[in-house]
């Protein structure tokens, strides 16, 4: 029984000191490109919370939206995530070609509710239930 306590006790430390680079922050100490992504696609006054979290040498952002959206961005303020509760992500905000083939495939009225880049290649979420992955090519895999 002692094991598993201090099992558990040992797991809630490790969870506690990774969550410590994590810090809420104001809106103007996003990188300048993040804040005008906010500003051009959302409303300032929807924002739920801002928060950096820290990685040595870089820094992540997460910005939450009251409705249950987030986006996340890397240090220069470049998006990684768009994840939209509610609406459709900005059509603007997803690559010509993979729209393309998302309306190709889909039909006109298909809508992308979570874009996420990793190293180049996108994971696509459609309103459909849709899980979709490109490659750097934006060729559908």
């Amino acid at each position: 029984m002692k094991r598993i306590i201090l099992s558990c006790l040992a797991a809630s430390l490790c969870a506690l000191s990774a969550m410590a680079d994590d810090h809420v922050i104001n809106f103007n100490q996003l990188p300048s490109a993040a804040q005008q992504l906010i500003e051009t696609y959302f409303d300032k006054n929807d924002i739920r919370s801002v928060t950096a979290d820290m990685h040595g040498s870089r820094t992540d952002y997460e910005v939450k939206i009251y409705d249950g959206s987030s986006i996340e961005f890397d240090t220069d303020g470049q998006w990684d995530e768009i994840d939209s509760k509610v609406t459709a992500v900005n059509e603007t905000l997803v690559p010509v070609a993979i729209l393309e083939t998302i309306k190709t495939r889909y039909g006109k009225d298909a809508k992308v509710k979570k874009i996420k880049i990793d190293r180049q290649e996108y994971e696509v979420d459609l309103d459909n239930g849709a899980e979709l992955e490109f490659n750097s090519n934006f060729k559908l895999k």
